[in-house]
C-alpha cells in the first residue's frame, strides 16, 4: 500500500470512528460531593492535610498532576494583578506568608472531587465503599504511588479524609485532622 493511499485509509477511519461516537455537548454530570461548607470551612482540614502530605513542589503541588493541589507550602495559584487574594506577588511564593487563599482551597475542593466524580458521588450515596477511590488507595499504597506510602489505614490522615466522605452533610469528626497536623 502507498504512503498516500495508507494517509487516507487512516485519515478516513478516523472521520468514520468520530461520526460514530459523537459527544452530547449538552451531557451534565451532576456529582454530590461531600461538603465544602461555609467558606470551605468542612473541606479546611481535609485541605490542610492534604496540603501538607500531597502538596508539595515535587508530588501534587505540581501543574502536570492530575490532582492539583495549590496552597502555602506547594504551588500558588495564579492570580490576577491587584487581586484581594494576596497582599503582593513578591510575598507570594511557596513556603511564603501568606497562607492557602479561598479560591486555592477551592480549587483543592474541585481537584479532589473531579478525579473520580462518579465513584465519589456512590461514596458519598453511601452505595460504594470509599476503598474504591484513588484518592484512598494511593496514601495507603494499595496502588503504584510515585509518593509511596502516605499512611496506613486507620492513621489519622487516613480517618480524616475517610471522615470528610462518609459523613452526614457537615458532620464529618475533624478530630484526626487535627491529630494528623499537630504531626511536624
Amino acid at each position: 500500500m502507498s504512503r498516500a493511499v495508507l494517509i487516507l485509509f487512516i485519515s478516513a477511519t478516523m472521520v468514520a470512528t468520530a461520526g460514530c461516537s459523537s459527544v452530547d455537548a449538552t451531557a451534565e454530570l451532576t456529582v454530590t460531593g461531600p461538603s465544602f461548607g461555609a467558606a470551605g470551612s468542612k473541606f479546611l482540614p481535609i485541605s490542610s492535610v492534604i496540603e501538607r502530605r500531597c502538596g508539595t513542589l515535587d508530588c501534587h503541588g505540581s501543574a502536570y498532576r492530575p490532582l492539583k493541589i495549590y496552597g502555602q507550602i506547594g504551588m500558588r495559584r495564579p492570580e490576577e494583578p491587584g487581586s484581594t487574594n494576596v497582599k503582593s506577588f513578591k510575598d507570594y511564593y511557596s513556603g511564603g506568608t501568606e497562607p492557602t487563599t479561598q479560591a486555592e482551597l477551592f480549587d483543592n475542593y474541585l481537584s479532589v472531587i473531579g478525579l473520580e466524580p462518579e465513584l465519589l458521588d456512590a461514596v458519598v450515596a453511601k452505595k460504594g465503599s470509599p476503598d474504591t477511590l484513588t484518592l484512598v488507595r494511593k496514601p495507603r499504597l494499595r496502588e503504584k504511588h510515585k509518593g509511596g506510602l502516605i499512611w496506613n489505614q486507620s492513621d489519622p490522615g487516613d480517618l480524616c479524609l475517610i471522615s470528610w466522605l462518609t459523613s452526614e452533610e457537615g458532620k464529618n469528626d475533624t478530630a484526626p485532622c487535627d491529630q494528623e497536623l499537630s504531626h511536624k
